[in-house]
């Protein structure tokens, strides 16, 4: 038996080794210039950022935790849900100018698994409620146990499996599925 005692930061060494850690994206190495940029961002954000991040932050969007200017594949990321691995970008004007790199970017994280919703400062500051409802709605999905593949064809199966019911009853008041009087889905 050895007396040595463990110091706290090797009690923490040890524990880490053997239990999975959440919350942060694993197995990335992040350059030390991006973390002091990151820092930067977090401590110069927009009025908008803020205004989202007022909502976001303490887990007060429905219980989901969000990040702010969290490094991800190189990239800082306004906003991040590990939970729902969802990215939520807030553009400024300097956007209109980078769309092709936005675009290049958007589509280097969606190859991995995130996805990445962008409003524009307006959007924000004059739809706040609009958009953080869309926030919740979309981590809310993805965080649901993914639809059986492939999905069946036809019936009730599919009504199951796409609201993830393990019955559903129609009934003979209801219009069935596909059909009646709606307004559908709105393009976003």
């Amino acid at each position: 038996m050895s007396l040595r005692r463990n110091l706290p930061g090797e009690a923490l060494k040890q524990r880490s080794s053997s239990m999975p850690v959440t919350n942060i994206i694993v197995g990335q190495r992040v350059d030390e210039a991006k973390v002091q940029c990151s820092k930067q961002l977090r401590r110069t954000m927009t009025p908008a950022e803020k205004a989202l991040w007022s909502c976001l932050r303490a887990n007060r969007l429905d219980g989901f935790h969000f990040r702010r200017q969290q490094v991800i594949d190189g990239f800082i990321a306004d906003f991040y849900c590990h939970a729902a691995a969802v990215i939520v970008e807030v553009d400024g004007p300097i956007h209109d100018n980078q769309i092709e790199h936005d675009r290049e970017r958007d589509h280097i994280l969606s190859e991995r698994g995130f996805l990445v919703l962008r409003f524009t400062n307006e959007e924000i500051l004059d739809r706040r409620s609009e958009i953080l409802v869309r926030i919740r709605d979309v981590c809310r999905a993805r965080v649901q146990k993914p639809l059986p593949r492939p999905l069946p064809e036809t019936g009730r199966g599919v009504i199951q499996a796409l609201c993830g019911l393990a019955e559903f009853e129609e009934s003979s008041s209801s219009p069935r599925f596909g059909e009646g009087v709606g307004e559908g889905l709105k393009p976003q």
